[in-house]
């Protein structure tokens, strides 16, 4: 599995230097705006989420997959080798981008919230972006690159649909989290239990997308 792992990240490492290239600047650029954190945490989101549709369309494109289930090892492992590798670059691109928070807040760039630490924003895009690669993999196993890309680009706007939620119903929504967590809620607290579950879909998904792709054959 390390082997495929190395070899994606290999093949694909001027398309990841490119993305992080354009989001560093951009997020350095924005980081003087009012709400500058978020084009920050931004692109903690987006460099992993535009990472996986681009290894997965140069395996399609270069017939990768063909290749892979030539070789003696296992049809999972190629399913779990994708799976590990975008795990890899979501957790590398949260440090990259929590750098540049660092330097630019450095820089006298950036003003944080006090109610929302740094570290909560680079890592809460992280429940949207585990849950979209894990949609992801099981379309791209099953259905090929074209169906997976034409229904995970959709996927942002259901994440973005909190953010239109009545006054009401977020003062419901916390209350439910408080109750949860036997009093007020905890950020961090609330958002290590969203990503651990987000985590957890995805190796669900991937695991699901694993037993297609072993019955499938690939010409």
């Amino acid at each position: 599995m390390l082997e495929l792992i190395k070899k994606d990240l290999l093949i694909n490492s001027k398309t990841l230097i490119r993305f992080a290239a354009f989001g560093g600047l951009t997020a350095l650029l924005f980081s003087r705006m009012e709400q500058g954190v978020a084009f920050i945490a931004l692109w903690s989101m987006m460099i992993p989420y535009m990472y996986l549709p681009t290894s997965c369309y140069t395996e399609e494109l270069n017939k990768g997959l063909a290749f892979c289930r030539s070789l003696p090892i296992p049809a999972s492992t190629i399913v779990w080798s994708k799976f590990a590798g975008a795990v890899l670059v979501t957790l590398g691109s949260g440090a990259y981008v929590l750098l540049l928070a660092e330097l630019s807040r450095y820089l006298g760039w950036l003003e944080l919230d006090p109610s929302f630490p740094l570290l909560a924003a680079v890592t809460s895009p992280w429940v949207a972006v585990f849950i979209m690669h894990g949609v992801f993999l099981l379309l791209f196993f099953s259905h090929g690159y074209k169906r997976a890309q034409s229904i995970v680009s959709m996927l942002p706007l259901l994440f973005l649909l909190p953010l239109i939620f009545p006054e009401s119903a977020k003062a419901k929504l916390s209350s439910y989290f408080a109750t949860l967590f036997g009093g007020r809620a905890d950020l961090r607290s609330v958002l290590a239990l969203l990503i651990a579950l987000a985590l957890g879909i995805e190796a669900l998904l991937t695991w699901r997308a694993s037993k297609v792709f072993e019955a499938k054959d690939v010409p």
